[in-house]
């Protein structure tokens, strides 16, 4: 049990240092099999400390993913870096660090469907033979 103190009426940073602590109590909770699997979406039951809402989001959405989908959300966000071509790949890194930011991407649908155009756009093999007609003409 810890106490976070706010300095210079800076309450947010204070909120979200004590909402993080408390996704970590929430882990600690899970059993092992929801390490892969995650808890699920909405299963991210935490209160807000200032007025005591029965729902809070600590913003950092690479631990509220985690959380929710479990280590299957990153083994995704690999397997899109290992098959993205070199624009995907900066477009991922790019959100990745938009990620960090204090609000959360989770409840953000262009986040998602940009996901999805990144997934679409996936670059496939052509046989070796088109390509070089494609080289001569």
């Amino acid at each position: 049990n810890v106490s976070i103190k706010a300095q210079d009426g800076d309450e947010s940073s204070a909120f979200r240092a004590r909402l993080t602590m408390d996704m970590g109590v929430g882990w600690r909770a899970m059993p092992w099999i929801q390490w892969f699997t995650g808890l699920g979406a909405g299963q991210l039951n935490l209160i807000w400390p200032g007025n005591k809402a029965p729902w809070a989001s600590p913003h950092f959405f690479w631990l509220e993913m985690f959380f929710h989908v479990g280590l299957g959300w990153f083994l995704l966000l690999g397997w899109l870096m290992w098959r993205l071509d070199w624009r995907g790949r900066i477009s991922l890194l790019v959100a990745g660090i938009a990620g960090l930011a204090p609000s959360s991407m989770v409840y953000f649908q262009p986040f998602w469907i940009f996901l999805g155009v990144l997934a679409a756009t996936l670059p496939t093999k052509r046989p070796a033979i088109s390509q070089r007609a494609v080289d001569q003409h």
